[in-house]
């Protein structure tokens, strides 16, 4: 069982980064955001091209959904493609037998990465705010398709607005890390479609079914070969002039994790500020820098939370996390039970995590993270205390 708000949280972002592809002005296809402003689709929705097809008139259309009183043809935050950056492209032979039904070879991989015009707008909410829309990661690791359990697919079939279902059993990869076959629905303009695991992971890209066998590729396969392409810089985190900075809170125990969650944090192209060797952000640092915008996560231990001289800080961090985005405080949870408060704020559970599958959830929160600086809380005592 997952918790509820988890699950909703892995649909909510499914549904804000997974787009309808348009050719010419007609359905050809899903697509999916892997950066502020890169989209991954299957290579075979944009045609046959040497040395790749051509992208003028492909349209990314997202937040294609159904709503009273707007035609299809109107829905959705439509973003022009204009470069292709690396694929797979195929010939016009290969399209013709992909076409016919012939099974494509296991060692083509049929992706395409391409280049948006703009980044994708934030999503709106109901009373006017706006929320940073986040994107998949293409991550290298393999992913162990055999111990996942159902993945849901995401998908705009047949150019409707989008629809999400579950493969049925487990999917079953294959031994070359080429292929992942499953069971599930989907049709006409689902190529291209997100299988996203249970936790949000992006793990696989649709793109092929015949019968009742559907066919996707690994995503850590697409992204050894974005690696040794011309691109290799689209696998690390495009956050944008504007990406709040992320201080490490931290006690002087956890000092060596906190330099390795320092150290992927900066990899994934964040500006991450680290007080090391034993030195701990202030507390007159630690508030300027939250108050000004900027982002904190903290090493949650049981030394930490035992630290006195630190609870001063942690009650501030609680209070502006609270009233705006609750994701400018972000608990790191390393070791031991957190209190109940803390419970109010979304946190990434390290404590039995993999290193793989740690860093990759490392790498999701600072995405989540908001980008742009909110006004300074409101003078007065703290609403709530780190307890």
């Amino acid at each position: 069982m997952r918790e509820t708000t988890e699950s909703i949280q892995v649909l909510t972002d499914a549904r804000n980064r997974v787009a309808m592809v348009e050719i010419g002005g007609r359905p050809a296809g899903t697509g999916v955001l892997v950066g502020v402003d890169l989209l991954l689709t299957a290579a075979h929705v944009l045609g046959a091209g040497e040395p790749h097809p051509p992208v003028a008139g492909v349209v990314a259309v997202f937040d294609h959904h159904t709503v009273p009183g707007v035609s299809p043809a109107e829905a959705g935050v439509r973003v022009p493609v204009v470069e292709y950056l690396d694929g797979a492209p195929l010939s016009a032979a290969d399209l013709s037998r992909f076409h016919q039904g012939e099974p494509p070879p296991e060692d083509w991989l049929d992706f395409a990465l391409l280049r948006l015009a703009h980044p994708v707008p934030e999503v709106p909410a109901s009373d006017g705010s706006r929320t940073p829309r986040g994107h998949y990661r293409l991550d290298p690791a393999e992913y162990a398709f055999a111990k996942a359990g159902p993945l849901t697919v995401v998908q705009h079939p047949l150019g409707q607005s989008q629809r999400v279902c579950q493969t049925l059993l487990a999917a079953r990869s294959s031994a070359s890390g080429t292929r992942v076959t499953y069971q599930t629905n989907t049709a006409m303009g689902s190529s291209g479609a997100a299988l996203i695991d249970g936790r949000g992971r992006l793990v696989a890209l649709h793109h092929y079914f015949t019968g009742a066998v559907n066919q996707g590729i690994p995503i850590s396969a697409i992204a050894g070969a974005v690696t040794g392409g011309p691109h290799p810089e689209a696998l690390r985190t495009r956050a944008g002039a504007a990406a709040a900075p992320i201080l490490l809170s931290w006690s002087e125990q956890d000092a060596e994790r906190a330099r390795w969650v320092g150290d992927v944090l900066a990899s994934a192209g964040h500006d991450v500020r680290l007080n090391l060797p034993g030195e701990r952000p202030r507390t007159d640092e630690l508030r300027t820098h939250m108050d000004a915008g900027g982002r904190v996560f903290a090493l949650v231990s049981p030394a930490y939370l035992a630290d006195e001289k630190g609870l001063a800080d942690r009650d501030h961090l609680l209070h502006r996390a609270t009233p705006y985005e609750p994701y400018r405080f972000v608990p790191l949870l390393i070791e031991g039970e957190p209190p109940g408060l803390l419970r109010l704020v979304p946190s990434v559970d390290l404590r039995d995590a993999a290193r793989p599958d740690a860093e990759w959830m490392l790498r999701e929160a600072a995405a989540r993270a908001p980008a742009a600086p909110r006004p300074a809380a409101p003078a007065g005592p703290p609403a709530l205390a780190f307890r």
